[in-house]
């Protein structure tokens, strides 16, 4: 079969060669896509494991983006997240924040707002990178079979023009025209299913990752959310102590000039 098909490549008009040249280029073209992506997919997915256990291992949180911090890049979707997470959390200073004071709650709630945000911008960088190419498929899905459509009906026109042209009409003149203006559309059918399919897989896995980074997002905010209450306590408590120690110096104070 394969030595007919490239029989009637060989024996085709020039355009039509030209047709099938695109279509081998669109077949390059997406395979080079699929290989690309799932090789990063393979290592990010490998890496977000790796990251996941590190950060349930019960290790401080802070180890964790001491050792990010000395990276020049972070590869992991879920890494990335938590760094910029933690980086907004270092930033508010919240060390020196006084969180027993009167506007404490807006504070929390300004610090936890810029918590999140930045971290919805991290996963939103994350999912316009791991799309990344992945459209240019959906264009070969498209685009292939009017390119295959385009040099069949060259190849008709040009197999009846020829036709015209004789006097008598022979089935073995006849045939060899069909069968080279078949062969372009086969081919570009062919072409837009493998399209489709590394598509739909592709972006299967675009979505998991998107899905995984959510989840851990909403899971990291829910843990500095509870870092930064036990903050609000300790400081409720520390202030509750000293205006105790206060009243009762006081009462000493009175009690010896009595």
């Amino acid at each position: 079969m394969s030595f007919t098909i490239l029989s009637v490549i060989i024996n085709s008009s020039i355009f039509l060669k030209f047709i099938i040249f695109l279509l081998a280029v669109l077949l390059i073209w997406e395979w080079g896509i699929f290989i690309e992506k799932f090789g990063v997919f393979k290592l990010k997915f490998s890496l977000l494991e790796s990251f996941k256990k590190e950060f349930n291992s019960g290790e401080m949180l802070d180890k964790i983006y001491n050792r990010l911090s000395d990276k020049k890049k972070i590869y992991s979707p879920s890494a990335r997240v938590f760094f910029m997470g933690m980086r907004e959390l270092n930033m508010s200073n919240i060390r020196n924040i006084d969180f027993g004071a009167r506007y404490s709650d807006n504070i929390k709630t300004n610090i936890r707002n810029r918590i999140h945000s930045s971290m919805a911008i991290e996963r939103a960088k994350i999912a316009s990178e791991l799309k990344a190419d992945i459209p240019h498929l959906t264009t070969i899905a498209a685009v292939a079979p009017f390119i295959g459509l385009m040099g069949t009906v060259w190849e008709i026109m040009h197999t009846f023009y020829s036709i015209n042209t004789l006097k008598v009409v022979n089935l073995s003149l006849v045939i060899p025209g069909i069968a080279q203006s078949l062969i372009s559309v086969v081919l570009a059918l062919l072409i837009s299913l493998i399209a489709i399919a590394f598509y739909n897989y592709l972006m299967s896995r675009v979505n998991f990752f998107i899905d995984e980074t959510e989840v851990f997002a909403y899971d990291l905010t829910n843990i500095l959310s509870r870092e930064l209450d036990t903050l609000t306590n300790n400081a409720s408590k520390k202030a509750l102590q000293e205006r105790r120690s206060i009243s009762t110096r006081k009462m000493d104070d009175d009690d010896e000039e009595d």
